[in-house]
C-alpha cells in the first residue's frame, strides 16, 4: 500500500503581551517535502481501512467488530468447498469446473479441459505442507473430492442430462396478453429458455418478431407442439435404490422412483402445453393469420358464388337460346308444312280445276270441255287428288284435254290393278293350287332363271302369289319342326331321374339362394342331355312323388308280416336238439 506525506508550516499563537492588545506569532519550522512510502498490512486498522476502501463502511463500524472471528466466519471466507457426501446433489457442478458461465452449452472437451485446470490447480498434491495448515489441506481435499463428483457426472452423459433437468432453470409461464410489444417481451425469452429442452441437429426455431412469414410460424408451432422434449426428472429421486439392504426394496424403489418420474414429466409437458397454448392465443402473427385466412375463405366463397351465379346465368342463357331456336325451328317447319299444304291444295285445286275444264269430270263448265270427251266422276277425281303424288299431279294438269283423260284413265287402271292383286293375294289356297304348286316347286329346276315364272303358269296364280304362298308354307314347317324338337315328353327318363335325384338333394339342397326348382330344371337339362327344359312345376310335383314314394316303402320296410312274426317266435324257442348253455 502507498501512502502519501503532506509538508505544511507549523505556527505557534502566543498569546498576547502583557500591557498591550497584540498577539505574538512565532515560527517554529517548515516541514520536509512530500513523498510516496510504502506500508504493509497491520493488524485490525488496515482491515478496517480496506473495508471502508471497499465496502464502504463506517470507521465506527469496523472498530466495533471483534478483533477475532468464529470458526463458521473463517468457513464462510474460505474459498473451497466442501459438501457431505449425501448432499453433492446440491452442489454446483458447472461452478465447480469454472464453466457457470457456459453450463449445459458447455460442450465436452470445455469439460475435459476446464477439469485438467481445476486437477492442477486444486490437487492436494499441489499444496506443500508448509504453505497450509491441517485444516486447510482437509478443506482442501473436500473440495477436490467436489471438484472429482462433479466431473464424474458431467462426463457421464445420461447423468449430466439429469443434471441439466433440474440446472438453473426457470419454469414459470407467462400468462396471454394482448399487447403485440409486451407478447413478444415475455414470450421471447420463454421460448429462449425452454428450446434447450429439444434434442434435435436442427436448430430450434424461436419466437422470432412480428416480421416471420405464415410458413415460417406454422413451422414454428408445429414444432413446439409435435416435438417432445428430452428433459428427465430422476436427478432429485428421494431414495437411492443402491442404498437398499434387499431385492424387493431395491424394486419397490425403483417403482415409485419412477412412477414420481412419470408424474413429474406429465406435469411438465402440461407445463409445456400450456406456454405454446399462451402463445399461440394471443400470438398477433396468428390473429393476423386467420383474419387473412378468414379473408381469403370469404374472398373464395364469393367467388366460387359469383361463378356458380355466373355458370347459371350462362345455363339460363344457353337453355333461353336452346328454347328460341327450337321455337324457330318449330315455326320455320310449320311454315314450311304450312307453305308445302298450301302448295298441295293449289296443284290438287288446279288438278280438279283442269279436270274440268277439259271435261274430264261430269260437272262440266259452259264452253270448257272438248266433244266426245269420257266423263268421270266427281268422286273418282276427289279421289286422285288425295292419292296420286303431288309430282303427278302437277304433270296431268299440265297436259291437254286428251292427255288429261288418258292420264287419268291410266292412273285408274293401275289403281285397279294394284286392288286386284291384293285381293288375289289374300284369296284362300285351294287344296288343288295348293298340291300344284307342291308339284311345280319339286319338278321346276332350282337353278332355272324363270322358274317362278313356270311355276306360276302350273299353278295357274301370279308370280308374286306363287313365291309369298311358298315362304308362307316354309316358315310352317320350320315352326312344326321347332315344336316337336321342343315338345316335353310326360315321362321322366331314367338318367333325368337320377340327375334330379342328386340336384335336389346335394346340389340344390333345400335353403339354396335364387329360384331352386328352375335351377335344378336347368341342371337336368344339362346333365340328363336332353333337348328340352321341364316346367319347375313339374320338377316339384317329381320330387313330390318321388318323396311319397320313399316314404311308402320306408314304410312298408319297417312294418312286420305275420310271416315274419312266426319267425322271430320260432327262433324265441331253443330246440330240443340243442341243449342250452346254462344246463
Amino acid at each position: 500500500q502507498l501512502a502519501v506525506v503532506l509538508v505544511m508550516d507549523l505556527h505557534w499563537k502566543a498569546g498576547p503581551a502583557l500591557g498591550t492588545d497584540e498577539q505574538e506569532v512565532t515560527i517554529l519550522g517548515r516541514l520536509a517535502a512530500p513523498i510516496h512510502v510504502r506500508v504493509e498490512q497491520a493488524g485490525r486498522w488496515f482491515d478496517g481501512f480496506a473495508r471502508r476502501q471497499h465496502g464502504g463502511s463506517h470507521v465506527s463500524e469496523c472498530e466495533a467488530k471483534k478483533e477475532s472471528e468464529s470458526e463458521s466466519d473463517e468457513d464462510e471466507d474460505s474459498p473451497y468447498t466442501s459438501v457431505g457426501s449425501g448432499d453433492w446433489k446440491t452442489q454446483d457442478h458447472y461452478a465447480l469446473l469454472g464453466l457457470g458461465h457456459l453450463r449445459f452449452q458447455a460442450s465436452d472437451d470445455d469439460i475435459k479441459r476446464a477439469y485438467k485446470k481445476m486437477v492442477l490447480k486444486y490437487h492436494p498434491d499441489k499444496k506443500s505442507s508448509t504453505e497450509t495448515t491441517d485444516m486447510d489441506r482437509a478443506k482442501l481435499d473436500a473440495h477436490f473430492n467436489c471438484i472429482k463428483k462433479a466431473y464424474e457426472l458431467l462426463s457421464a452423459p445420461d447423468k449430466r442430462r439429469l443434471y441439466d433437468s433440474v440446472d438453473d432453470v426457470d419454469d414459470t409461464v407467462p400468462p396471454p396478453t394482448k399487447d403485440m410489444q409486451e407478447f413478444f417481451r415475455v414470450f421471447g425469452p420463454a421460448f429462449a429458455r425452454n428450446a434447450k429442452w429439444f434434442d434435435t441437429k436442427e436448430k430450434v426455431p424461436l419466437l422470432g418478431d412480428d416480421n416471420m412469414s405464415a410458413d415460417d410460424l406454422q413451422a414454428l408451432y408445429n414444432f413446439w407442439y409435435n416435438t417432445p422434449t428430452w428433459r428427465e426428472f430422476g436427478y432429485f429421486d428421494e431414495e437411492d435404490p443402491n442404498s437398499a439392504e434387499s431385492r424387493e426394496e431395491k424394486r419397490w424403489i425403483e417403482k415409485n422412483n419412477k412412477a414420481a418420474r412419470r408424474r413429474k414429466k406429465t406435469e411438465e409437458n402440461a407445463r409445456m402445453m400450456r406456454l405454446i397454448d399462451n402463445a399461440y392465443s394471443c400470438d398477433p402473427r396468428i390473429k393476423r393469420m386467420k383474419e387473412q385466412e378468414k379473408k381469403a375463405k370469404q374472398d373464395k366463397k364469393k367467388q366460387r358464388e359469383l361463378e356458380l351465379r355466373q355458370e347459371e346465368e350462362r345455363k339460363a342463357a344457353a337453355i333461353k337460346a336452346e328454347a328460341d331456336a327450337k321455337a324457330a325451328a318449330a315455326a320455320a317447319l310449320l311454315e314450311e308444312e304450312k307453305a308445302k299444304a298450301d302448295h298441295a291444295r293449289k296443284v290438287r285445286k288446279t288438278f280438279v280445276k283442269m279436270c274440268r275444264r277439259h271435261g274430264v269430270c261430269e260437272d262440266k263448265e259452259d264452253g270448257a270441255a272438248d266433244a266426245g270427251a269420257a266423263p268421270v266422276s266427281r268422286d273418282t277425281v276427289d279421289m286422285l287428288k288425295t292419292t296420286l303424288a303431288l309430282p303427278r299431279l302437277e304433270e296431268l294438269s299440265l297436259l291437254d284435254a286428251p292427255g288429261l283423260l288418258a292420264g287419268v284413265q291410266a292412273e285408274l287402271d293401275a289403281i285397279r290393278l294394284k286392288k286386284e292383286e291384293e285381293a288375289a293375294l289374300n284369296r284362300p289356297w285351294t287344296k288343288a293350287e295348293q298340291k300344284a304348286l307342291e308339284d311345280a316347286m319339286r319338278t321346276v329346276a332350282r337353278d332355272a332363271a324363270d322358274r317362278w315364272d313356270q311355276i306360276a303358269a302350273k299353278v295357274g296364280r301370279s308370280r308374286k302369289e306363287c313365291i309369298a304362298r311358298a315362304k308362307e308354307c316354309a316358315a310352317k314347317v320350320k315352326q312344326q319342326k321347332e315344336a316337336e324338337a321342343n315338345k316335353i315328353p310326360d315321362e321322366w327318363t331314367k338318367e333325368e331321374l337320377q340327375v334330379l335325384v342328386k340336384a335336389a338333394s346335394k346340389v340344390f339342397p333345400p335353403g339354396t339362394q335364387g329360384d331352386r326348382w328352375q335351377q335344378i330344371a336347368d341342371y337336368v337339362k344339362i346333365h340328363a342331355h336332353t333337348e328340352w327344359t321341364r316346367n319347375p312345376k313339374d320338377v316339384v310335383n317329381q320330387v313330390a312323388a318321388m318323396k311319397n314314394v320313399s316314404s311308402a316303402l320306408q314304410q312298408r320296410a319297417a312294418a312286420p308280416t305275420a310271416t315274419d312274426f312266426k319267425r322271430s317266435k320260432d327262433r324265441s324257442v331253443p330246440s330240443e336238439s340243442v341243449p342250452s348253455t346254462r344246463e
